[in-house]
């Protein structure tokens, strides 16, 4: 299955727009908005003093080139597993005009959606400021068939955690309705 030419959804906003725009949704793992420092950051700082201590406690070894290649060599490798952990991967392509839900990831049949299935959101706890969500889809009798995407809402200078939470709802509602399912599970945001 070829996933090239689609939208790249990094927060919920992508994929409100996209939601009411798009015939077909590539969902990514994650929805995540970070840099590429904020992963590589973390790296960078556990392998630098790493070797600020071996040049304390070593410094012939931090100084030899065969030290100072392994410490190189150590930094990039890490640098490169963080960097394809946290790549943008489209998991499951969602079309909605088929009512279909394929792996983007593994060849076999799509699961076609009937009124048995609901869709949902599973949150987790919230972490200063931060709120980790899962959506998931659901089945009557056989229970929670796939994650679609797990999704860090974060409050911004433009936007309050409610708000993101609330866009959130509106997306999940929204894809019941254009899908003919049912939405299953609490809501992030109270509708009043």
């Amino acid at each position: 299955m070829t996933t090239q030419g689609h939208r790249t959804l990094r927060d919920v906003n992508d994929l409100a727009a996209a939601v009411r725009e798009d015939a077909c949704l590539y969902l990514p793992e994650r929805l995540h908005r970070k840099a590429v420092w904020a992963y590589l950051g973390p790296v960078l700082f556990a392998w630098g003093s790493c070797y600020f201590f071996l040049f304390a406690l070593q410094p012939s070894i931090a100084t030899a080139w065969w030290g100072i290649a392994l410490f190189v060599g150590t930094a990039v490798v890490m640098c490169w597993w963080q960097l394809r952990r946290f790549a943008y991967r489209v998991r499951w392509v969602l079309n909605m005009s088929l009512r279909t839900l394929q792996s983007a990831q593994t060849a076999g049949p799509a699961i076609p959606l009937d009124p048995a299935h609901s869709i949902g959101i599973m949150p987790g706890p919230p972490d200063h400021g931060s709120l980790s969500c899962e959506v998931e889809f659901r089945h009557r009798t056989a229970g929670p068939i796939a994650t679609l995407f797990a999704v860090e809402l974060q409050s911004s200078d433009t936007e309050t955690l409610s708000m993101q939470m609330g866009t959130l709802d509106r997306c999940v509602d929204e894809l019941a309705a254009r899908l003919g399912i049912r939405r299953s599970g609490g809501r992030l945001m109270p509708v009043y």
